[in-house]
């Protein structure tokens, strides 16, 4: 059974970690960007808010919204100003989005805040000299998880309706994703052994959810064949690395693009999920420099 004075509790140590985080190892020697709004409302709660990173020029380069992970339950888009700085520093705009966390608050919350934060992304990059259906989302954990399942909404216009996401953007919008050690398929995360899956996911679906919650709440069972280009990145070391190796799979199976890029143990041997943002790790510096890559790749907008 789900407690909730017990997520309350691991909620608050963890949050308290990764604002000492943010304090002192995420956010140094930032790169120079253009310019850096913060905290722009797409909503009346204090986590309904983006922070705006632009380059020092205009392009025809897509426009990237990253949705930080957390279990869907804690951590904040200041805790990734260096990944999204990176990505302007290279050309590209880009949206990070807070949103609202459980357990608070649980599904559709979230969903519904992923919803309003895209399409405030695309007037701000339209705003701003640049285009707004092209775009590209990314995100690790549990914002891995929202952004492929929202790019699987975009494309099932029932999937949207049983959410209650009116009027989502349009599936030609999102011309590729990033997806960083993700959980897309909910019944399964939930055996994966991943360390307080129980209490995250309970977090995000309530106490008791249903099997036809879990089921269209899983991109995984979504996917079909006009999926976009993705880069999936994951950890040998991760409990969670075979919700990744299904995506790929699936991938795999219906033919759509996608970059897989899975790092070992030999490889990275103190490599952990959720340290991405860590940049003074080799793991998180290579991964960046093949994300960009990636980004790099992405053929021109038609």
């Amino acid at each position: 059974m789900f407690n909730t004075l017990r997520a309350g509790v691991i909620k608050f140590f963890l949050t308290a970690a990764d604002f000492s985080g943010r304090l002192f190892i995420y956010n140094r020697e930032m790169p120079a960007i253009g310019e850096h709004q913060n905290d722009i409302p797409y909503g009346d709660h204090p986590n309904q808010k983006v922070d705006l990173l632009l380059p020092r020029m205009v392009s025809t380069k897509p426009g990237i919204v990253y949705v930080h992970g957390g279990g869907w339950m804690i951590g904040n888009k200041a805790s990734y100003r260096r990944v999204c700085a990176q990505w302007a520093a290279q050309g590209f705009p880009v949206v990070n989005v807070n949103y609202r966390l459980g357990p608070m608050f649980t599904y559709p919350d979230q969903v519904s805040d992923i919803d309003q934060a895209i399409k405030l992304a695309q007037q701000l990059f339209h705003d701003n000299g640049f285009s707004s259906d092209n775009l590209v989302l990314a995100g690790d954990s549990a914002g891995a998880h929202l952004t492929s399942w929202y790019t699987t909404v975009t494309r099932k216009p029932e999937l949207a309706s049983w959410a209650g996401i009116h009027n989502s953007i349009s599936a030609e919008a999102i011309r590729a994703l990033i997806l960083i050690y993700g959980a897309y398929d909910l019944e399964t995360s939930l055996k994966s052994g991943f360390a307080l899956i129980k209490t995250y996911y309970h977090a995000f679906l309530g106490k008791n959810p249903s099997k036809q919650e879990i089921d269209h709440l899983s991109p995984l069972r979504h996917i079909q064949a006009d999926f976009p280009r993705t880069f999936v990145f994951a950890l040998e070391s991760d409990a969670l690395v075979n919700e990744s190796l299904q995506l790929i799979k699936k991938f795999e199976s219906l033919g759509v693009p996608h970059q897989p890029m899975v790092f070992t143990r030999e490889e990275y041997p103190y490599a952990r999920h959720g340290l991405i943002n860590v940049y003074t790790m080799s793991f998180a510096q290579h991964a960046m420099r093949e994300m960009i890559k990636f980004l790099n790749s992405l053929p021109a907008k038609k």
